[in-house]
């Protein structure tokens, strides 16, 4: 019987690091800040109301607060070009708690989520002269600054860990894909953020007469239908 009967060491060690992860999960709520991205889009948009009755581009960012309330949240989208940082603030859409729109501006509590947006005619001039000055897409550090009243409390990166590899394969995915004339065929990386960021700083560069960017971000494929590893 001793042979198959588990050690009990083993199980004890197994326990220990369920526990101290608890532990550690509980802290980080808790004691910490602690806000995910949750969710990106990014799309031209009208609206009769704003911007004169024009077209105007947006990028869109769903935030999720797991830890501690956040008094005075801002939110930034932050980049490097031509050895200058910029820093762009979005505007805040709405709150909500278990599907509530909360209607004040107070504390971003835990358990809520957060809508913010990049309107493009509220920075036209200013984005403008930024993706000029960009050396390219993949170098420019793209990221989201969050704020508690007005000091910077977290940086969340909108580049994947190995984004440039990663990417990289994804314009050679549909290279490939469009000289055999086949669409989802060969599996590749999900990036949602870096997408709609893309087509953002391309869309700011079209109404600006610029030319495309020289570094390929993501591929102009449906990523909702042909995903591969992550």
């Amino acid at each position: 019987m001793s042979d198959w009967m588990p050690d009990l060491n083993f199980l004890s060690l197994i326990l220990s690091a369920v526990a101290l992860w608890i532990a550690w999960l509980a802290y980080r709520v808790t004691a910490t800040v602690w806000i995910q991205a949750i969710g990106f889009d990014g799309a031209g948009r009208w609206n009769h109301t704003e911007n004169g009755g024009k077209l105007f581009h947006c990028f869109d960012v769903i935030l999720r607060n797991r830890g501690l309330a956040v008094h005075g949240l801002k939110v930034n989208l932050l980049f490097e070009a031509d050895d200058t940082e910029y820093s762009f603030q979005l505007s805040q859409v709405e709150y909500r708690k278990r599907e509530v729109i909360v209607k004040d501006n107070g504390p971003f509590e835990s358990g809520m989520i957060a809508v913010f947006s990049l309107k493009s005619h509220f920075y036209e001039q200013a984005l403008a002269t930024a993706v000029k000055s960009m050396a390219g897409m993949m170098s420019s550090r793209f990221r989201l600054g969050i704020y508690s009243q007005d000091y910077l409390i977290a940086e969340i990166p909108l580049w994947v860990r190995f984004g440039t590899l990663k990417n990289s394969w994804n314009y050679i995915a549909w290279r490939l894909e469009k000289w055999i004339g086949r669409e989802g065929v060969i599996p590749i990386f999900k990036s949602p953020a870096a997408k709609h960021i893309c087509d953002f700083v391309e869309a700011m560069r079209s109404s600006s007469h610029l030319p495309p960017s020289r570094e390929p971000l993501t591929t102009p494929m449906d990523y909702g239908k042909n995903v591969g590893p992550k």
